[in-house]
């Protein structure tokens, strides 16, 4: 069945294969699609300055993914959170409801409708091989996030596990609030074009993430049937150009 009306915070690619090609993502620009995203751009914004700060004191490298601090830990909580905000943001623009406060199992709904676990998120800069992080690749089987479990152990029992407050989980988290970004809002940040400064130049299926520091690459195993199949420029003008996703 084609998919003739996009998904609120919801990026998916065309019948051919791309999420670009002819203008199709501005979608996203839609004043109705997502109303409130400035304020979590905003706060992203903020959070991957302070991650960027942290790099002029730990040097991003394997070998320092167990270095831990107080401002790791810091980043990581504020990532968490940001994490457990785009969840809920998604989730609640499409009318998911539950009676009691929602957890990583709600948020887990989020991998059918959003093929979380095949993003990838690379770091411009980076000495070793784990440049390249997939945030959410334990959603492909049963099981949680070994970033997301550890920042509890640190912020509820740091006496005993503050060495989880670790730089790699750091990394992890924040490299999932750029995939949640970049599932909700494409590369589009709200922004007038042309402000951004980035490192590197994005290659091998890679984009320039929101932020213009990150590089981001987007699923592309989407089954036909569940494929944005609409021509935007022909939607765009109707009362009601999205849809809600069923979870």
């Amino acid at each position: 069945m084609s998919i003739t009306t996009p998904f609120f915070r919801c990026v998916r690619p065309g019948r051919d294969g791309h999420y670009s090609e002819g203008g199709r993502w501005m979608y996203v620009t839609h004043p109705n699609y997502a109303p409130d995203a400035v304020h979590y751009l905003r706060a992203f914004e903020v959070l991957q300055q302070d991650f960027q700060r942290l790099l002029e004191y730990i040097e991003p490298a394997d070998e320092n993914e167990s270095t831990y601090s107080f401002r790791c830990m810091e980043i990581l909580l504020r990532a968490c959170g940001e994490f457990e905000a785009n969840c809920k943001a998604i989730l609640g623009a499409n009318g998911y409801v539950k009676k009691n406060e929602l957890k990583v199992p709600d948020y887990r709904k989020l991998e059918r409708t959003h093929h979380l676990s095949e993003y990838v998120v690379r770091l411009p800069v980076w000495r070793g091989l784990r440049a390249e992080r997939r945030p959410f690749d334990r959603w492909q089987s049963p099981g949680g996030f070994v970033w997301y479990q550890d920042h509890h152990g640190a912020k509820h029992n740091r006496h005993i596990e503050f060495p989880k407050a670790s730089f790699g989980n750091v990394v992890d988290a924040i490299s999932a609030v750029v995939a949640l970004l970049a599932s909700q809002f494409y590369t589009y940040d709200f922004r007038p074009q042309g402000l951004g400064t980035s490192i590197g130049q994005p290659a091998d299926g890679f984009e320039l993430a929101i932020g213009d520091y990150f590089h981001v690459k987007f699923p592309v195993n989407w089954n036909a049937d569940d494929r944005y199949a609409f021509d935007w420029q022909a939607v765009k003008s109707d009362p009601n150009p999205f849809q809600v996703l069923t979870f």
